[in-house]
């Protein structure tokens, strides 16, 4: 593992976002059907369906879903290496800087016992180097 891969966290999560918004503007149709339910007493109630108007926005849907479970697969590879981490300090300081995206001083001054930015950043760096 190293620095650049790590980064991309970050980048990983803006682009699920921006995945998930165009999944969004896709035009969906909308209906109410009726059925009984499946139990004693069968009650007449409605249901909603929905589903994509054509088969081009159903296709354009299913790749768009495709990738952003590709990059959350990599995303989850990422975090997953970062807390199965056994160095407390260092698992600490990795969460901060790229999976909640602080800057080195933020990190630093979040971990408190008089760290500086370049002591944690050049602790993470020897960590990788080594891993």
């Amino acid at each position: 593992m190293d620095k650049n891969e790590l980064k991309q966290l970050r980048n990983l999560k803006k682009e699920i976002d921006i995945l998930q918004e165009l999944i969004n503007k896709i035009p969906k149709e909308q209906d109410k059907v009726y059925g009984s339910s499946a139990e004693f007493p069968y009650q007449k109630r409605g249901f909603v369906i929905s589903g994509y108007s054509d088969e081009e926005n159903t296709q354009l849907a299913r790749e768009l879903e495709s990738k952003k479970r590709k990059l959350m697969r990599e995303m989850e590879r990422l975090t997953n290496y970062i807390y199965g981490i056994d160095d407390s300090q260092i698992r600490q300081v990795l969460i901060l800087r790229f999976v909640e995206g602080r800057t080195w001083d933020a990190v630093a001054a979040k971990m408190g016992y008089g760290y500086t930015k370049e002591q944690l950043r050049k602790k993470v760096e020897r960590f990788l180097a080594k891993n």
